[in-house]
């Protein structure tokens, strides 16, 4: 079974009456983007085609400015992400072997020009694939492009031998998008100068694309050598090996990371490429290389760099709270936190000869000495901090964050033990000299925070 994206047009009204013809069954889908006071009338109309052609239809439907409006994308960009969605999940919905689009050999040279444009590396300018997966990242369904290598005006021929009769889209005529001033103003002008600069564009593409694919062997195998964990809004990488790879398969690397982090992603341009390879190659403890609006690179250490989504708390990473602050009435007690970590708790004798752990995660501080409430929290502005060994000298916490190198994202969430308003404990790095373990120390509080 074969879901056709079906828009009434000659591509796809092309496409559906060429694998009506096979004896495979094809389901017609056509999707509303609400742009054109018409278009409700052109779904009818592609259900009539359908049906004249013996093929079953199904549509849908969805507001584009809205979700463009929502998610700050470009009009073109949320008709394409809804549209392939309501397709996929057709797809999904009725268990189909593919979805099939009517991209044709003159899509691929407008979309090779736009990557171009943008700054594109191999992928961008190896074009579309005749089979590749759905470009969404949601389905396992396979998306295929029966048409890729048939011209436009081959297209149009085949419908007027076959009486066919498309739907026009006026929108197509408007130079406002993107891509149609490519198709109606670039690619005329650039015809000025060489006749055959389509088909030359579309044979580099396919050269492209095959030499690509070796290379896609080689960059796979790195990217697994460098991801060293993952999570749901972060990758990270080891540095170490990741800046021994020679720089133009940093630059796949990099590119194919970002693609598998964020699959609706379409390209990236030059610059922000090599912004993210100066900052892989040398981090900045303590820094941020933002990528674009809603990523960022950040060092957690000497040897690993994390790839994430701006704003996430990342509590697989590093223990993050979502309260500003919670008293803590049983010494005895565990205190479970987002992302599975929690603080364990518990009070006994000191015994001698005393070593304190050197694990940076547990401590041992002084019972009697917690003489206050004692309370889990986040920073104050401004606070103070008074860690062990600093001979009483108290510091900002934002301070002690920048000196011990704690990625500044994790600052504001990162849990604080306080005495009253002291604070007795940072989780990770220092416990403070007020509560420290002395020879007069008789009852001791032993804490560990820990990931289950």
């Amino acid at each position: 079974m074969i879901v056709v994206g079906f828009s009434g047009g000659a591509d796809s009204l092309c496409l559906l009456h060429l694998l009506a013809a096979f004896p495979i069954k094809v389901i017609a889908v056509h999707y509303d983007h609400g742009l054109r006071s018409e278009s409700s009338a052109e779904a009818v109309h592609c259900q009539e085609i359908a049906k004249g052609l013996g093929v079953q239809f199904a549509s849908g439907s969805g507001d584009v400015r809205r979700f463009a409006a929502e998610c700050g994308l470009s009009i073109e960009e949320a008709a394409r992400i809804m549209r392939y969605r309501f397709l996929f999940d057709t797809a999904g919905s009725l268990n189909a072997d593919a979805v099939a689009t009517a991209h044709h050999a003159d899509d691929q040279v407008e979309t090779i020009l736009m990557h171009l444009l943008r700054g594109a590396g191999p992928d961008g300018l190896s074009g579309m694939n005749y089979r590749s997966s759905d470009p969404l990242g949601e389905s396992e369904i396979p998306l295929i492009r029966p048409l890729l290598g048939i011209w436009r005006e081959q297209i149009m021929k085949y419908c007027e031998e076959h009486q066919l009769d498309p739907l026009q889209d006026a929108t197509n005529q408007e130079s406002t998008y993107f891509r149609n001033r490519i198709r109606l103003e670039l690619i005329p002008e650039l015809e000025t100068y060489n006749r055959q600069v389509r088909q030359h564009l579309w044979q580099t593409a396919a050269i492209v694309a095959d030499e690509n694919q070796g290379l896609s062997v080689l960059t796979r195998e790195a990217v697994s050598a460098v991801i060293t964990r993952r999570g749901e809004s972060w990758i990270e990488l080891d540095q170490g090996e990741f800046s021994r790879q020679p720089l133009w398969l940093q630059r796949r690397i990099f590119r194919k990371v970002l693609f598998e982090f964020r699959k609706t992603l379409r390209d990236f341009d030059f610059s922000q490429v090599e912004r993210a390879l100066s900052y892989l190659n040398h981090p900045e403890a303590g820094k941020t290389c933002q990528i674009n609006a809603d990523m960022e690179l950040f060092a957690t250490n000497r040897t690993r760099v994390v790839l994430a989504k701006k704003h996430a708390l990342l509590v697989e990473l590093w223990p993050q709270i979502d309260f500003a602050s919670q008293i803590i009435h049983d010494r005895q007690a565990e205190i479970n936190l987002p992302g599975g970590w929690a603080l364990r708790m518990k009070t006994g004798e000191v015994h001698r000869p005393f070593i304190q752990d050197e694990d940076p995660w547990k401590a041992t501080l002084d019972a009697d000495a917690l003489s206050g409430t004692l309370s889990l929290g986040k920073r104050q502005k401004g606070e103070l901090f008074e860690p062990f060994g600093m001979a009483g000298e108290k510091i900002k916490v934002g301070d002690f964050f920048t000196n011990v190198h704690l990625p500044s994202r994790a600052r504001d969430h990162w849990p604080l033990l306080r005495s009253g308003d002291q604070i007795a404990w940072i989780p990770g790095f220092r416990l403070a000299d007020f509560c420290k373990v002395t020879a007069e120390t008789k009852q001791v509080l032993q804490l560990e925070l820990m990931q289950k």
